[in-house]
């Protein structure tokens, strides 16, 4: 029984070095998308950040007045939205569900 306990000791650190951000500047925003190590996407802080990237991989989606902020998809996946603030700085981010209209 020991052993099995070290196994599964050594596969759940072998797991989390694979999920963990070594190496990363966490002074930015990654987005987590895999379990294998690096599967990390990097996102713009502003829409300053956006604009300048080529090609343009967030588009203007909209605004919403509630809170107050500007939101931006990824081109071609609606599902995932970042807000920005007036001053065009991060503020959140927005998920949703595609939703097929019959």
């Amino acid at each position: 029984m020991k052993l099995f306990h070290i196994f599964v000791v050594v596969i759940i650190t072998i797991c989390q070095y694979g999920t963990s951000v070594s190496g990363l500047d966490l002074n930015r925003l990654f987005v987590h998308y895999s379990a294998l190590f690096g599967g990390y996407w990097k996102m713009p802080l502003t829409v300053k950040e956006i604009n300048s990237t080529n090609p343009l991989q967030f588009v203007f989606a909209g605004h919403d007045g509630e809170i107050n902020a500007d939101f931006y998809s990824h081109k071609g996946d609606p599902r995932f939205f970042l807000l920005f603030d007036q001053n065009g700085n991060i503020a959140g981010i927005r998920t949703g569900v595609r939703v097929q209209s019959s």
